[in-house]
């Protein structure tokens, strides 16, 4: 692509997103330009939308981890990766990477201005990691890395029964008793 192309392409993904046309819209304008199928899933493979009229597969995992056919772009929301988009079907390799790259980034801009604060993104995790939600380690080491967070090797869980004091009160006491300039501190109440 000619730098032209890459700032017209750019400019009708800033319209798109702009007018409203949210994730739906920009992954119809990646298959439209780059004549593939195209496919956003959230950060747990969950299908969001696709466009297009190349075949595309229920999910763009295979792409990521095995390398099967087709291209997958993370979407990001800051630091935290949101969701996946994926290509299928193209035949321009470096144009299609650089239209990828570029709808990923709107998408994600996008996705994180409907979304839920990072920390609160985090604190999910914990809660469902507390439930057992996940089927097995592997899912819950990919929805923690999809949140941003890096498990550490071991945790300390301390469980306080307290029957006074304001619940702001404690969390300061365990934070400053258990602060370290190696790790985090983090409290859930339930």
């Amino acid at each position: 692509m000619r730098p032209d192309e890459i700032v017209a392409y750019t400019e009708a993904l800033a319209r798109i997103a702009a007018s409203g046309g949210g994730p739906k819209a920009l992954a119809a304008h990646l298959a439209q330009t780059a004549g593939g199928g195209v496919l956003l899933e959230d950060a747990n493979w969950r299908h969001l939308t696709s466009a297009g009229s190349a075949t595309i597969p229920a999910s763009a995992r295979n792409v990521v981890e095995s390398g099967a056919p087709g291209r997958a772009q993370r979407v990001n929301a800051g630091n935290a990766g949101v969701g996946w988009l994926s290509l299928f079907g193209d035949d321009r390799a470096a144009d299609s990477e650089i239209l990828l790259r570029l709808t990923a980034a709107a998408i994600g801009v996008e996705l994180a201005r409907d979304g839920v604060s990072l920390r609160g993104h985090a604190g999910n995790f914990w809660e469902s990691l507390l439930n057992h939600t996940f089927q097995d380690a592997a899912v819950a080491r990919d929805e923690a890395a999809a949140r941003g967070i890096a498990l550490a090797s071991q945790y300390l869980v301390i469980v306080l029964e307290v029957e006074e004091g304001p619940p702001a009160e404690i969390r300061a006491l365990v934070t400053d008793a258990f602060r370290s300039s190696h790790g985090e501190v983090g409290s859930i109440e339930r």
